[in-house]
C-alpha cells in the first residue's frame, strides 16, 4: 500500500499544475480580450450587422404575452430602438479610431455599450407606448442585465475574432509577400545560373578555337601576346557580366503572389469547440432564466443546453460527411437547426408561458454556430497559410542563396582562372617562343594546361582538386561567398541587413558545421523579423555568450501582435531561442553549442 504522503504530494503537484494552466489561460484570454477591446476596432461592420439581427429578431421585448402579433410588434419596436441606439453609439465608434491611448479607447467603447444596453429596455417600453399604446412585459432589472450580458458577449466575441483575424492576415500578407519576393529572386537566379553556364561554355569554346588557330599558325611572341589579350578581354567581359548578374538577381522587378483557391461553405463549416455554444447560450440567457423561474431553471437549462451542444457536436464530427464534401453544408445546418428545436422544447418545458419568444432558439443556436464556425475557420485558414509560408520561406531563401551563388561564383572564378591561369600560361609559353625554345613538348603542355582550365570553368570543385593535386595555382583569389553571405544576400531582396560579428564568433564560423547551423538560425531569425514585426531592416549580431555558446541575435523595429510570440521557442522548437519585445524592437535571440578551440585542454 503506497504511503499517503507521496500520494498527497503527487496530488498537490497535479493540482498546482492545473491551477497554473488555468491561470495562464485566464491571463492569456484576458490579454486577447483587452487587445480586442482597446485596439480601435471594437465597433465594426460585423458587430453592427450581428447586433441588428440579435436585437431585432431574437432579444426583443415581450408584448401581448408572447403571442405572434405581439412578436411582430416587438420586432418593429426593436428595429427602431436599435437605430436610435446605433446613432447614440456612433460618436463612440468614431472616437475609438482617433483616441491615442488604449485605456481611453476601451473606456469609451465599453461605457457607450453599457449605457446603450441600459437605455434599450426603457426605450423599447416608450416606443411600445407611442406605437401600440401598450407596455412591454417583465421587470426592468433582468431585462437590462440580459441586454448588457448579450451586448458584451456579442461585441467582445466579434471584436476578438476580428482582431485575431486581422493580426493573422497582416502576418500572412507579410510572409506571403516575402515568399513571393524570394521565389521571384530564386527564379531569376535559376535563369541567370543557366545563362552563366551557357556563357562560360561559349567562352571556353571560343578561346579553344583561338588557341588552336594560334598553334596552327606561325608561332611568335606577338601572336601569343595577341591571344593573351583576347583572354584578358574575355575575362573583363565575364567580370562585367558577374556584376550585372548580381544586380539583376538582387533587384527583382516584381512579384506575383499565388491566388488562393475559392473555398466552399462546406469547407468552411468547422466543428465548433465542445460546450462553447452552450456557454454562450447560457451566459446570454441567465438573467432572463433566473427572473422567469429561479436558480433551478438556470441550472437545468445549463445542463440541458450542454447536452444538446455535445450531442450535436458529436453528430457533426462523426456522422455527417467531412469538410469539403458535397452535402456537408445542408446537413451541418440541419443538425444545428434540430439542436435549436431541442433548445426551444427545453425552454417551453422550463418556462411554459414564454410564448413566441421561446422559438428564438431555432434561430439563435444555428445562427450562432454558423457565425462561430466561420470565424474559427477564417482564423485557422490565416494561420495555416502563414504556417505554410513560414515553413517555405527559409527553404526558398536557402535555395535562392545557393542558386545565386551558382549564377555568380563561377563567373568570379572564371575571371581568376582566365587571368591567373590561361594568361599565366601564355606568359610562360610566350617566353619560350620568344627565345626560340618552344618545342613540341612546350606546345603540348600549353594545350594540356589551358584545356584543363577551360574544362574547369564550370566545375569549381574540380578546379580546387586540380590545384591541390598539381600544386599549380590556377586562380589569384578564392572566389565565391560563404554560406552566411549567401543567405544574407538572398534576404537582401526583402530587407536591409547589417551584420556585426565578434572576433570569437568569426573563429566559430570557420567551422563548416557551425556555419551551417548559424545559417539555419539566421534564416529563422529573419523569418521571425518578417512574421512578427514586418521589418524592412534588421541587425544581426553574432557573438559568443558568457556560457561559451554561440549567440545569434536579430533585432528589427516593430511590435509583437501575438501574445504567444513572447514565449520561448516560437517557430524554433529545436533551438534555445526566444522572440521578445524590447522597447520599439522585436528581438530574436538564439544560442548554439560551440567549443572554443583556444579554451580546450589537450
Amino acid at each position: 500500500m503506497p504511503h499517503p504522503e507521496p500520494v498527497f504530494a503527487r496530488a498537490r503537484v497535479g493540482v498546482e499544475k492545473a491551477v497554473r494552466r488555468a491561470r495562464n489561460v485566464v491571463v492569456r484570454g484576458s490579454a486577447i480580450w483587452w487587445d480586442a477591446v482597446s485596439g480601435g476596432a471594437f465597433y465594426n461592420t460585423w458587430s453592427t450587422g450581428l447586433s441588428f439581427v440579435l436585437a431585432t429578431f431574437i432579444s426583443v421585448p415581450t408584448f401581448s404575452h408572447g403571442a405572434f402579433e405581439g412578436y411582430a410588434k416587438a420586432v418593429v419596436v426593436a428595429a427602431i430602438s436599435w437605430v436610435v441606439l446605433a446613432i447614440l453609439v456612433a460618436p463612440a465608434a468614431f472616437a475609438e479610431r482617433r483616441l491615442p491611448g488604449r485605456v481611453a479607447r476601451a473606456s469609451t467603447v465599453l461605457v457607450a455599450l453599457v449605457v446603450a444596453s441600459c437605455l434599450r429596455t426603457p426605450l423599447n417600453d416608450l416606443l411600445g407606448h407611442l406605437l401600440w399604446a401598450t407596455s412591454s412585459e417583465g421587470d426592468f432589472g433582468p431585462r437590462i442585465a440580459t441586454n448588457i450580458t448579450w451586448a458584451l458577449l456579442l461585441f467582445s466575441l466579434v471584436a476578438v475574432t476580428h482582431t485575431q483575424y486581422a493580426q493573422r492576415r497582416v502576418t500572412t500578407e507579410r510572409l506571403e509577400n516575402a515568399l513571393a519576393t524570394m521565389r521571384t529572386r530564386l527564379a531569376r537566379a535559376r535563369a541567370q545560373s543557366e545563362s552563366t553556364r551557357a556563357l562560360l561554355a561559349d567562352t571556353a569554346h571560343r578561346l579553344r578555337d583561338a588557341r588552336e588557330q594560334l598553334l596552327a599558325g606561325d608561332l611568335d611572341f606577338d601572336a601569343v601576346r595577341a591571344y593573351a589579350d583576347q583572354v584578358r578581354a574575355e575575362s573583363h567581359l565575364i567580370e562585367r557580366r558577374a556584376d550585372d548578374v548580381a544586380e539583376e538577381v538582387s533587384t527583382p522587378e516584381g512579384r506575383d503572389r499565388p491566388s488562393r483557391p475559392h473555398r466552399s461553405l462546406s469547407e468552411r463549416l468547422v466543428a465548433t469547440p465542445r460546450l462553447v455554444v452552450a456557454l454562450l447560450y447560457v451566459a446570454g440567457t441567465v438573467p432572463f432564466s433566473f427572473a422567469a423561474g429561479g436558480a433551478h431553471v438556470v441550472l437545468v437549462g445549463a445542463v440541458g443546453i450542454a447536452a444538446i451542444d455535445l450531442a450535436a457536436g458529436a453528430v457533426v464530427r462523426r456522422v455527417i460527411p467531412p469538410r469539403g464534401a458535397r452535402h456537408r453544408a445542408p446537413l451541418y445546418i440541419a443538425v444545428w437547426l434540430i439542436a435549436g428545436v431541442a433548445a426551444c422544447a427545453m425552454t417551453y418545458a422550463l418556462v411554459p408561458g414564454i410564448g413566441v419568444l421561446g422559438l428564438t432558439g431555432m434561430i439563435l443556436v444555428p445562427g450562432m454556430v454558423v457565425a462561430l464556425a466561420l470565424c474559427i475557420d477564417a482564423i485557422q485558414e490565416a494561420r495555416e497559410v502563414a504556417r505554410r509560408s513560414e515553413e517555405l520561406l527559409p527553404q526558398v531563401a536557402r535555395e535562392a542563396g545557393e542558386e545565386t551563388s551558382r549564377a555568380i561564383d563561377p563567373l568570379r572564378a572564371a575571371v581568376d582562372l582566365l587571368h591567373g591561369g590561361v594568361q599565366g600560361r601564355c606568359v610562360v609559353f610566350a617566353a619560350h617562343v620568344d627565345e626560340g625554345q618552344a618545342t613540341e613538348r612546350h606546345v603540348a603542355d600549353f594545350r594540356r594546361l589551358t584545356d584543363d582550365i577551360f574544362d574547369r570553368l564550370l566545375d569549381e570543385q574540380a578546379c580546387q582538386a586540380a590545384e591541390e593535386e598539381t600544386g599549380i595555382v590556377l586562380r589569384e583569389t578564392e572566389p565565391g561567398a560563404g554560406p552566411i553571405e549567401r543567405i544574407l544576400g538572398a534576404w537582401g531582396a526583402i530587407m536591409e541587413i547589417s551584420v556585426r560579428t565578434s572576433d570569437r564568433a568569426a573563429v566559430a564560423l570557420t567551422d563548416a558545421a557551425t556555419a551551417d547551423q548559424v545559417v539555419d538560425v539566421v534564416n529563422e531569425a529573419l523569418v521571425n523579423a518578417v512574421k512578427h514585426s514586418g521589418a524592412r531592416a534588421a541587425l544581426v549580431r553574432l557573438t559568443v555568450a558568457a556560457d561559451g555558446r554561440l549567440r545569434v541575435r536579430a533585432i528589427s523595429r516593430g511590435t509583437l501582435s501575438d501574445p504567444d510570440a513572447q514565449r520561448p521557442g516560437i517557430g524554433t522548437s529545436s533551438l534555445d531561442a526566444t522572440v521578445t519585445q524590447s522597447g520599439d524592437d522585436v528581438v530574436f535571440d538564439a544560442r548554439l553549442p560551440w567549443r572554443d578551440p583556444a579554451a580546450m585542454i589537450f
